[in-house]
C-alpha cells in the first residue's frame, strides 16, 4: 500500500509539473478614462462648439471630452527563453458610433524577445516615435506636445496641411502596420528599425502598389537610435536621434520623405530637462514650389515632489507655404508659431490622477495670409483613472 501510494503521488506530482509548464499565457485586462473641460478665448471663430469639429461658426469657448481605452495584454515565456506578448488597445469612447475610430483597434502587435532583441509585429509606433525624448519633461498628455493639451481647445488649421502643431514632431508612421526590430541596449546604446509598406495600411490585406493614382506614401523606413547613462546617483542623460525615408506613391507630384530629428534629456533631483529639433525639409510637398520647409523646436522641464508635479514647455514651428497654400498665397511666404504652456498634476492615489494646463498661442503668416493668423489662451481641467 505504501508503494502505491508513493507511486501515486509522484504520478500526480508529475501531473501538476506538466501543467504548469503548459499553463496557459498570463493575459490582463485594463485602461483609463479619462474626463476633461477645457476653455479658449482666441482671434478666429468658427472651428466649432466642441474640440475637433471644423464646421459650425459662433463657438461656444467651452467644452467637454473624453478619452476611454480598453487594454487587453498577454504574455508569457517560453522554455526556450522565447517571450512573447500580445497587446490590443481598443477605442472605448460613448460617442454613439460618430467617430470612425469608436470600438476600433488603436495599438495592436506582437512582440517576441529574447537576448537577440526584440521584433514587434502589428501596429506601433516606429522608432522616430520611440526614439525621442523632446517630451519627456513634459506631464504626460499634456503641455505643448501633448495630444491632450492645447491641441484640443485651439484653431491650428491654418497649418494642419504644413506646419506642425507637435514640436519636433519629424513626419513618421505613426502606428501604420509595420515591422520592427530593436536590438539589446549595450553600454547604453540601442538601435532600432521599422518596415512599412505603406503609410496607410493598418492591418489591410493589400495596400496602393505605387501607381501613379496613389495620394501616400510607401516603402517607409524609420530609424532611430538612443545613448542613456547614469553618470552618477544624482544625473542621467539621455540623447537620441531618428528619421524616417519614404517613397512618394505619386513621384510626378509629390516629395519623398526625408525627415529627422534630434533629442536630449537630462534627470536630477526632481527635475527633467528636455529638448528636441525635428526637421521635414520638403517632405510630402509638391513639387515646383518654393520654401516648403517644415522644422520646429521644443524645450521643457518639470518637476516632482510626492504626489505633485508641475511643468514648463515652449515650441516654435516653421514652415513654408505648402501646395493647399499657393493659389492664395505667395510661395515664398513663411509661417511661424509659438506655443507656451504651464501644466500641473497631482495624484489622488493609485491610478487617479487630476490635472490642469493653460496656454498661450500665436501665429504669424508674415503679414501675407493675415485671416489665418489666430492668438489664443485656453485652460483645461482633466481627471484620469487608469486601472
Amino acid at each position: 500500500m505504501k508503494k502505491l501510494l508513493l507511486g501515486t503521488t509522484a504520478l500526480v506530482g508529475a501531473s501538476f509539473a506538466a501543467t504548469a509548464v503548459m499553463a496557459a499565457p498570463q493575459v490582463r485586462i485594463g485602461g483609463y478614462m479619462d474626463f476633461q473641460a477645457g476653455f479658449s478665448s482666441q482671434d478666429t471663430d468658427g472651428f466649432g462648439p466642441a474640440p475637433g469639429v471644423p464646421t459650425a461658426t459662433n463657438e461656444r469657448g467651452f467644452g467637454f471630452v473624453t478619452d476611454t481605452e480598453i487594454n487587453i495584454r498577454a504574455s508569457d515565456k517560453l522554455d526556450n527563453g522565447l517571450a512573447w506578448a500580445v497587446k490590443i488597445e481598443l477605442e472605448a469612447d460613448a460617442d454613439g458610433g460618430t467617430s470612425s475610430t469608436n470600438n476600433n483597434g488603436d495599438e495592436v502587435s506582437l512582440v517576441l524577445s529574447g537576448s537577440w532583441g526584440q521584433l514587434t509585429l502589428g501596429n506601433e509606433d516606429g522608432p522616430v516615435d520611440a526614439k525621442n525624448y523632446q517630451g519627456d519633461a513634459m506631464i504626460s498628455g499634456i503641455g505643448v506636445s501633448g495630444a491632450r493639451g492645447f491641441r484640443r481647445w485651439t484653431d491650428t488649421r491654418s497649418f494642419t496641411n504644413g506646419m506642425w502643431v507637435a514640436g519636433a514632431d519629424a513626419q513618421n508612421t505613426s502606428d501604420a502596420t509595420k515591422v520592427m526590430y530593436y536590438t539589446p541596449t549595450i553600454a547604453g546604446f540601442q538601435f532600432g528599425v521599422s518596415y512599412s509598406a505603406d503609410s496607410g495600411d493598418n492591418g489591410r490585406v493589400r495596400s496602393n502598389d505605387g501607381t501613379a493614382s496613389g495620394v501616400g506614401f510607401e516603402n517607409w523606413w524609420e530609424l532611430g537610435a538612443s545613448y542613456d547613462v547614469k553618470v552618477n546617483d544624482d544625473l542621467a542623460l539621455g540623447f537620441t536621434v531618428a528619421g524616417s525615408l519614404a517613397d512618394a506613391e505619386n513621384q510626378a507630384t509629390t516629395e519623398d520623405i526625408k525627415a529627422w530629428l534630434v533629442s536630449a534629456k537630462a534627470e536630477f533631483g526632481g527635475f527633467t530637462v528636455s529638448a528636441g529639433y525635428g526637421d521635414d525639409g520638403d517632405s510630402g510637398a509638391t513639387k515646383g514650389f518654393a520654401n516648403t520647409d517644415v522644422s520646429g523646436y521644443v524645450g521643457a522641464v518639470k518637476y516632482v515632489t510626492g504626489p505633485y508635479q508641475v511643468g514648463l514647455s515652449y515650441m516654435h514651428n516653421m514652415a513654408g507655404a505648402n501646395a493647399n497654400q499657393a493659389a492664395t498665397v505667395s510661395n515664398t511666404a513663411e509661417y511661424t508659431s509659438d506655443t507656451f504652456s504651464l501644466s500641473a498634476q497631482y495624484t489622488l492615489g493609485a491610478g487617479l490622477v487630476m490635472y490642469a494646463d493653460t496656454w498661450y498661442f500665436t501665429n504669424d503668416s508674415d503679414s501675407v495670409r493675415t485671416s489665418s493668423e489666430n492668438s489664443a489662451i485656453g485652460l483645461l481641467i482633466g481627471t484620469r483613472a487608469t486601472f
